[in-house]
């Protein structure tokens, strides 16, 4: 079989970064991303100066792969790690990547086949394919090597990323005023909403937590200090939230029950559906034996059923847990912080192979310059001697962002700023 990376091919990207900066607006800026195609893994989010426009684009170095006639036999057994990756017959040469008439790269696909859009309104992506980049104008039609479109693949974290850009729009969400602020929008990443438990807490204790002891593997549950706890919380994943742990160990398990929802999904409503979990005795003894499981897991680890996010969610830099927030994608958080660590190893750890978010930007364009606030969540050094090893994800843990300094009087006037002269 034959597998290859179509980046070994990609010095474009190169080019393409710095007519970026070059650019002298959003149109000049979509151009050069359509003239070079070199973007080599990521989607591409922008808006201009002066502009009323924001562009999405998943236009990049992808392999123009043949069809499913050219796939190699181990292809079905390599999907499940690899998806949508092509694994190709290597003895055929009619298996080859093809090339389409505006391909900027050999054996890569032509940007009039990969996605893109611009709307007045707002594009956004949450780690997701390009279908729901914007749900009034859902794009559709392109290659699968781009993705699912139209399917219930969907996540929770779209469909919540979704839902706060639309509040946003309409001054519905809480927060002041009806446009996205800088302020407003550093706010809202890091607020740490869980989506399903928003959408499905209610239902599942009205399940649960009247039904009496629950049997789980032959151990008896008491569920009521638990549905206490869950009844308490405020349904967030902040640092100092009661209830999140118990939630996520419990919806962990009750996704994985089939046939879950009394509204299934529908590619007409794909925000909003599916919602509400069917009562019937097979859901309601599913979701009991979930519950059931969840309390005993938590209550086999170190922690309380109500204890804060914070203790149990937590980055390590020399020797001592920084607090985090937020959590996994697939318990609709909006703000990632997922750790691969059990809860039996101590906790949700994001030491070891951790999903979540890493440079994170707010940036926008007042007169005569620009105003930029980050986070490099991990922090600039992973040298545990050097002072910089958790300088950012101490900020992250309290939401501190960081103001660049942009103009050359903001550097000049950085406290922090060190001069370095070099000579030949």
């Amino acid at each position: 079989f034959a597998i290859r990376d179509v980046n070994g091919d990609n010095f474009r990207l190169f080019r393409n970064w710095q007519r970026w900066n070059q650019a002298k607006s959003l149109d000049e800026f979509a151009a050069i991303q359509r003239e070079e195609a070199a973007i080599p893994w990521v989607n591409t989010v922008a808006v201009g100066r002066g502009s009323a426009k924001a562009w999405y684009a998943d236009i990049g170095a992808i392999p123009n792969a043949p069809g499913s006639s050219c796939n190699a036999a181990v292809a079905p057994l390599l999907a499940p790690s690899l998806p949508r990756v092509p694994v190709l017959d290597g003895s055929k040469s009619a298996c080859d990547w093809q090339s389409d008439a505006d391909s900027v790269q050999k054996g890569a696909l032509g940007p009039t086949r990969m996605p893109s859009l611009q709307r007045d309104d707002y594009v956004a992506n949450m780690n997701d394919s390009y279908w729901l980049s914007n749900p009034a104008q859902p794009l559709t039609g392109y290659p699968a090597i781009m993705g699912p479109a139209g399917s219930e693949a969907v996540s929770f974290r779209t469909r919540l990323g979704n839902l706060l850009a639309k509040g946003r729009l309409a001054g519905t969400d809480g927060y002041t005023g009806q446009y996205a602020t800088s302020e407003t929008v550093r706010k809202m990443v890091l607020n740490s909403r869980v989506y399903t438990a928003e959408l499905f807490k209610a239902d599942a204790m009205a399940l649960i937590c009247a039904a009496g002891p629950i049997t789980v593997s032959g151990q008896t549950v008491d569920p009521t200090a638990a549905c206490a706890v869950l009844g308490n919380w405020d349904n967030t994943g902040t640092r100092t939230s009661r209830g999140a742990l118990l939630w996520d160990e419990f919806w962990t398990r009750a996704s994985r029950t089939s046939s879950l929802y009394a509204v299934p999904f529908d590619a007409a409503d794909p925000v909003n559906t599916p919602r509400q979990l069917k009562t019937d005795g097979t859901i309601t003894a599913a979701l009991q034996q979930a519950f059931g499981a969840a309390v005993l897991a938590v209550q086999a680890s170190s922690y309380p059923l109500d204890a804060q996010r914070g203790d149990y969610l937590y980055a390590t830099r020399g020797g001592q847990k920084i607090p985090l927030y937020g959590g996994c994608g697939g318990q609709g958080y909006f703000t990632i912080a997922c750790s691969e660590t059990p809860l039996s190893q101590g906790g949700y750890s994001m030491d070891n192979d951790p999903n979540g978010n890493s440079y994170m930007q707010v940036v926008r364009f007042p007169a005569g310059g620009v105003e930029a606030h980050t986070f490099l969540t991990f922090s600039l050094s992973d040298d545990p001697a050097s002072a910089h090893n958790a300088d950012y994800t101490r900020a992250y843990s309290e939401g501190q962002w960081h103001k660049v300094p942009f103009s050359e009087a903001e550097i000049a006037g950085d406290p922090a700023l060190k001069l370095t002269s070099i000579s030949e």
